[in-house]
């Protein structure tokens, strides 16, 4: 049985976050298309935190877009209360495409 005791959760206004693998293309190729929108957008309340590896491609979407932050990889401790500051979880889906259906 899985199970875990919920968040303690005290979100941050503008602060979002997603963990994964950042080389899996679909998240990848994903999480480019929203932050290619939000930088279009001109946003400049949000924080988009990411957790998860390879730290250069990590680290490529913090130097390219300004609102987003890695984090790298972190322990379950440590991600539970990095969650516990989001007001949005970011969860791409490889189920979307390019243009009308």
């Amino acid at each position: 049985m899985v199970g875990s005791e919920p968040l303690d959760w005290k979100p941050i206004a503008g602060r979002a976050g997603y963990v994964g693998t950042l080389n899996h293309t679909p998240n990848r190729m994903a999480l480019e298309r929203v932050f290619a929108e939000l930088r279009r957008g001109g946003r400049k309340d949000l924080e988009i935190r990411l957790v998860g590896r390879p730290a250069s491609i990590g680290q490529a979407f913090s130097e390219t877009y300004p609102f987003v932050r890695y984090l790298g990889p972190l322990d379950d401790v440590a991600v539970r209360a990095e969650a516990a500051t989001w007001s949005l979880f970011l969860n791409p889906s490889s189920g979307w495409r390019e243009g009308p259906p």
